[in-house]
């Protein structure tokens, strides 16, 4: 089954509502919400039923996703990750129909289902709606490739929806997670496209899309993207992808980076300023204190 980790501590990203993956922009956001714990539909069902039942499955799993790291909250997520493994498991042969012959809203709800399947075959099926017109299907095909994680997954569809200036924000926000899940499943050995397709979304308009791009690159370790991290760093107005972009540069390693991390001691987010100081620690493996001043050569190297 899927393990779904704490991405790094700047990331509790993620996402509410089917067809919409990680994102800090909760659409949910000061709507009272009853803590989710969906009940299994006992005994036979019919294929509405069984839609519902993902449905309701993934939208609690989204749900918890969007929250706060804290054990509780790792257990729900623990909790309904197995609860949709089971219910796959148990489906596995309906839903891989309706994510082929279905129409665009079943095949939608069965594709994402699906990437909680620990069967290979069921990339297949996944890649196969990735390039739908419709942005339901597309976005959760993308949803489902970055939950099902599988380290052999070709990168060229995903790329193919980056690159396209007419796919929708709800794909390309899923592309990212998709991405980043991908980093984290092969770290060192990853598909060469894969760090290309993250590149371009350092500049895109949502927040998650820059701020996971950033956090993806980081853990690819990619050396080609550190003039393209510190840009992000030194001018993206939101505080989270600046830490984003800070931790990554730190995780690349690169002492090109240190100029812009010195000056990002001085961001005016203590996050920010906190994450430029441990990559500068993990670049020249010394502490000198968050003092500017105290990083310049004349400091002592």
């Amino acid at each position: 089954m899927p393990r779904v980790a704490p991405l790094i501590f700047l990331l509790p990203l993620l996402p509410a509502a089917c067809a919409t993956g990680p994102t800090n922009e909760d659409p949910l956001a000061g709507v009272p919400r009853e803590p989710v714990a969906p009940e299994p539909v006992r005994g036979p069902m019919t294929r509405g039923q069984l839609l519902v039942q993902c449905d309701v499955h993934l939208n609690a799993w989204q749900m918890a996703m969007a929250e706060e790291r804290t054990l509780e909250n790792l257990e729900t997520i623990a909790f309904t990750e197995r609860a949709l493994a089971t219910l796959v498991h148990e489906h596995e042969a309906e839903l891989k129909e309706l994510a082929t012959t279905g129409d665009a809203r079943s095949r939608a709800i069965a594709t994402a289902a699906l990437a909680f399947s620990p069967d290979p075959a069921v990339l297949d099926l996944i890649l196969a709606n990735v390039g739908s017109e419709d942005p339901m299907l597309a976005a959760n095909a993308m949803l489902a490739i970055g939950i099902h994680a599988d380290p052999d997954t070709p990168v060229a569809p995903i790329q193919a929806a980056v690159l396209d200036p007419e796919t929708p924000d709800q794909v390309v926000r899923n592309a990212a997670f998709a991405c980043l899940r991908l980093a984290r499943a092969r770290p060192e050995n990853p598909d060469p496209y894969l760090a290309a397709t993250m590149i371009p979304l350092l500049k895109h308009d949502l927040l998650s899309v820059r701020t996971q791009a950033c956090a993806g690159l980081g853990v690819l370790r990619a050396a080609h993207a550190v003039g393209f991290l510190a840009e992000r760093l030194a001018s993206d107005p939101e505080p989270r992808v600046r830490t984003a972009a800070a931790w990554a540069l730190g995780e690349i390693g690169d002492a090109a980076a240190t100029e812009v991390l010195v000056r990002a001691l001085e961001d005016e987010n203590g996050y920010v300023a906190g994450a430029a100081r441990a990559a500068l620690m993990k670049i020249h493996g010394v502490d000198r204190g968050p003092d500017p001043q105290d990083w310049l050569p004349t400091g002592g190297s």
